[in-house]
């Protein structure tokens, strides 16, 4: 089935089936009925003796298409024949087994009218409950922690619904771990009517566990040796539907398909093992992306990408970034080698020429280095890498000066949220130190180590933002190092009542050169105003300095928060501490984590 296929089909299933979540359980058939008055106007039913809860049940359960108001006398006797049955389900459904029901056709007003007369007797209540799981699958979690869950204390109304969906639970626990045999051996309710009580049975026997058997996957443009590492089930592993979903997304999410579908075939099964067939649809192997936008810490951009979303038969692939700003220009060639374990462990090669500036200092950057990334058990990311830069940085007023420094470096980096566009809490934590040696192919002996941490927290209806930042840099001679390893502050992502990287150590002629270290943090509430808005009020504190007792810069301000399908849109308004007519605004698109 092809994607857009797919999404109309699950979009629009549940505006055709509405499942009605009375106590009974039974399909809501309103929007059955609410369709056929449109054509013609239908009989009506009233019913009289019976409590709230039944009486909403009992409409529930009766036929959906009604008589019409002209119908003839034989339609009417067999709608009132068949309401009978669901009238019985209806009362027995909350326990009422004793209900007596009387249906009296009228015709009032040119209409007929059901008149149901409900003597709904004395209340049937649970004295026995039996629950066994037995099996291989006995001792597993999923079942133990099912039948940890009372079905019905002594004294409880039997509703049926209750037993049924604990039946179902056990049935779709056997379904998803495996157990294709499971079968329940008993399965009954016995009502004792002198005593209006009821015993419950329940024994399910279920099986052995299946395994996975042949896995068979179905795709032409990756090697089949290759594609085996993005497989995560096991030929001879125990079945888990589980295991099958995060398959299926881990897949999609390689970036080399557009559709995964995963078949297991039971009815194929041999010695308890399941085939399993993966069907993989190719994506169209170029992507191209063109960005038109505006940002406080870059000025007006343009932005056009080229993934090519694999170069051969080993899945590499290759993306390409042109980015034209006012504040920052780059060209940048990425080649991504996946490894034995591509979905913790790559390799990317990249080449970039760059250009930043802002009022008083601009760089010239090339850019060639490795990279190897991988992702812990516990969720971190690890990065090692090399890099050789050459730069040409002027500061205005001064002569141009030329580095060439061979970076490695490390770093390590964990992002937790509970929403990957909007969320309201979660975390990131960074570290990253990179080093230099003037014997390696470097001007100077150069290191520089970076701290970043952010935190999401809810409060009441809205969330608190809080944010550290944490720098500095060691070098024989800060003259000669270029823009990029210099600490500013200011902007968007730092101290909001200040202009992007306007603060830093100013020379004798008063221009922002930058600083050896750093030091931001920022406290911001959020609170909604309507459906996808949320105003904004906020105080920053830092700078970025030589000497650690110089005074930090504090701002203040307020925005505002729209919730768009591509992440938040923030509008703020900042102001500094010591000079309040000074009005600074700052945009940005993009998630908080």
């Amino acid at each position: 089935m092809k994607p857009l296929h797919r999404l109309l089909t699950y979009t629009l299933l549940p505006l055709l089936w509405q499942p009605a979540q009375i106590q009974a359980g039974i399909f809501s058939r309103q929007q059955v009925d609410d369709d056929a008055k449109k054509d013609k106007p239908m009989a009506t039913v009233r019913i009289q003796g019976a409590d709230k809860a039944l009486a909403e049940n009992i409409k529930l359960m009766l036929p959906s298409r009604k008589p019409l108001c002209n119908a003839n006398k034989s339609d009417i006797e067999n709608f009132q024949k068949s309401a009978q049955r669901y009238l019985v389900k209806a009362a027995k459904g909350l326990g009422y087994y004793h209900s007596q029901f009387s249906i009296y056709p009228q015709h009032i007003q040119q209409c007929w009218v059901f008149a149901i007369n409900v003597q709904a007797g004395r209340v049937t209540r649970v004295d026995k409950v039996d629950v066994q799981v037995s099996g291989e699958g006995n001792k597993d979690k999923e079942f133990q922690e099912i039948v940890s869950k009372t079905l019905y204390q002594r004294g409880d109304v039997l509703q049926q619904q209750k037993y049924t969906d604990y039946k179902s639970s056990l049935t779709k626990a056997a379904r998803s771990l495996g157990y294709f045999d499971a079968e329940f051996t008993q399965h009954k309710i016995a009502v004792n009517p002198d005593t209006y009580s009821a015993d419950i049975m329940l024994h399910l026997n279920t099986g052995k566990r299946y395994r996975y058997g042949n896995i068979k996957l179905q795709q032409d443009i990756l090697a089949p040796d290759y594609v085996q590492r993005f497989v995560q089930i096991k030929e001879g592993e125990f079945y888990n539907s589980d295991d099958l979903s995060k398959q299926q997304l881990y897949l999609q999410s390689t970036g080399y398909y557009s559709d995964v579908l995963i078949h297991t075939e039971n009815h194929k099964a041999q010695n308890n093992r399941v085939p399993v067939d993966i069907e993989l649809t190719p994506r169209k192997r170029n992507a191209y992306e063109f960005r038109v936008g505006y940002g406080s810490d870059t000025g007006a951009r343009v932005k056009a990408t080229l993934d090519r979303r694999w170069t051969g038969r080993k899945g590499r692939k290759l993306h390409h970034e042109i980015q034209l700003s006012q504040q920052h220009s780059l060209l940048e060639s990425r080649y991504t080698v996946p490894l034995h374990h591509p979905e913790t462990e790559n390799v990317f090669y990249n080449v970039k020429l760059e250009q930043k500036m802002n009022n008083d200092i601009r760089s010239q950057t090339a850019h060639i280095g490795a990279q190897y990334t991988r992702k812990n058990s516990g969720g971190y990311q690890q990065t090692v890498f090399v890099e050789y830069n050459t730069d040409s940085t002027q500061i205005t007023g001064e002569n141009e000066f030329t580095t060439q420094y061979l970076f490695a470096g490390a770093g390590i980096d964990k992002t937790k949220r509970n929403d990957p566009l909007h969320p309201n809490k979660g975390y990131r934590l960074s570290a990253d130190i990179q080093v230099a040696h003037k014997d390696l192919a470097s001007t100077q002996n150069v290191a520089k180590i970076e701290l970043n941490a952010k935190y999401l927290n809810p409060i009441g209806k809205g969330r608190m933002v809080s944010q550290l930042k944490l720098g500095t840099v060691q070098s024989e001679n800060f003259d000669l190092l270029p823009h990029s390893l210099r600490f500013f502050a200011g902007g968007r992502n730092s101290v909001r009542g200040y202009d992007f990287q306007s603060l830093g150590e100013r020379n004798a002629a008063d221009k922002n050169i930058g600083g050896k270290h750093l030091i931001s943090a920022s406290l911001e509430y959020d609170h909604p105003i309507a459906e996808k808005w949320e105003a904004a009020t906020f105080v920053d504190v830092g700078n970025a300095f030589h000497h650690i007792d110089e005074p930090l810069k504090v701002g203040a301000g307020v925005g505002v928060r729209w919730k768009s399908p591509v992440g938040p849109v923030s509008v703020d308004v900042a102001w500094p501490k010591d000079d309040l007519g000074d009005a600074h605004l700052h945009l940005s698109i993009g998630p908080e984590l």
